[in-house]
Order: C-alpha cells, then sequence, then structure tokens
C-alpha cells in the first residue's frame, strides 16, 4: 500500500513539474521574441503613446497612413540637442519627399512623478506646429532599446520605415551635415 501512495506522490510531482517547465517556456517565449534587435526588411512593430497635449493615444504606423517616415527616439534629457537637430533636417527632408516624421522621447527610464514634468518641458521647447509629430513613450523602454540597439544614450535613434511599413535601417550618430547625407544613402531604397 505505502508503495502505491509514493508512486502515485512520484508521478503527480512529475506531471505538476512537466506542466510548470511547459508554462514557464510558454510565458517567457513572448517576452523574449518582441525584444530582438529589428533588422532592415523587418516589420516596424507596433507602439502607442500620448501626444504632447496628453489627450489621445497615438499609434504607429498606423498615424503614418501608408507614407515612409522617420521615428526619432531620443532616450535621455543630454540628447535633446540632438532630437532638434535632426527631427528639423528630417522634417525639411520629409517635406521634400513625402515622408512623415514623429519625434519619440523615451520617458520610460524617469520615475512616473517627474513625467509630467518632462512633458511640460518638452511641450514648452518644441514650436507648436510639431505637437502633433510627438509621441510620448511611457512603457516599453527596454523593448525598445534593444530593438534598436541603443547602447549610447547622447545619440538620437532615427529609424527610417517604408510606406509598406517595413524598417529600411536605423541611424545613430551626432548631428552633421555629413552623418545626415550618410543615414540617408544607407537607408534609401534601391
Amino acid at each position: 500500500m505505502a508503495e502505491t501512495w509514493w508512486v502515485r506522490g512520484a508521478l503527480r510531482f512529475l506531471e505538476m513539474k512537466r506542466v510548470g517547465i511547459l508554462a514557464a517556456a510558454l510565458l517567457s517565449f513572448p517576452l523574449i521574441l518582441p525584444g530582438a534587435a529589428l533588422e532592415p526588411g523587418d516589420s516596424f512593430p507596433a507602439m502607442e503613446g500620448r501626444t504632447l497635449d496628453n489627450k489621445s493615444d497615438r499609434k504607429l504606423p498606423d498615424e503614418a497612413d501608408g507614407k515612409p517616415f522617420f521615428a526619432v527616439f531620443v532616450f535621455s534629457r543630454e540628447a535633446r540637442d540632438e532630437l532638434k537637430d535632426w527631427s528639423t533636417a528630417l522634417l525639411e527632408h520629409g517635406e521634400a519627399d513625402g515622408a512623415e516624421v514623429f519625434q519619440i522621447p523615451v520617458l520610460a527610464r524617469a520615475p512616473w512623478f517627474m513625467r509630467g514634468m518632462l512633458r511640460r518641458d518638452i511641450r514648452d521647447d518644441a514650436p507648436e506646429s510639431v505637437h502633433d509629430t510627438f509621441f510620448l513613450l511611457n512603457d516599453d523602454y527596454k523593448l525598445w532599446k534593444e530593438r534598436l540597439g541603443a547602447d549610447d544614450f547622447s545619440y538620437v535613434y532615427v529609424a527610417a520605415v517604408s510606406a509598406e511599413g517595413r524598417l529600411l535601417g536605423v541611424c545613430a550618430e551626432s548631428f552633421s551635415d555629413a552623418a545626415f547625407k550618410s543615414c540617408l544613402r544607407r537607408v534609401a531604397k534601391d
């Protein structure tokens, strides 16, 4: 009798262990895949952010309405001037080529109680004409850091995306006319 109880208990334990291992594997699988670095040709992942007026959520790539676009990510306050320089140059270039430019400050690293102040600083600093091009990203800091290969926060990360929603490339370097032209050449379609 005692042997039967022990065997049944061991089998139940092994079944629970198998179920636990399977559940852990299934739950961790989605956490591994989305963070993979984006490569040219990959679909640009959907993202959601608040506008500068904090009144509406916006989604990329839906907001681009089938147009090519540049998503300019900034991960630190130190790169704020870089954001202005890259965005200004891209807006001028985009108007000529019909591309949209979206500016994406990643606020997720900041403590939640500071985000309102940061949003106001950005809103006060940015011309009103570009307020609707901002997405304030309050979540997924690590995910986007991995996707863009962001390892130096003194740069902005410019993701060029085709009208079909495919990533053309990512540029990350200090702004200069030469860097801007080099970035455009790297992400240009054939």
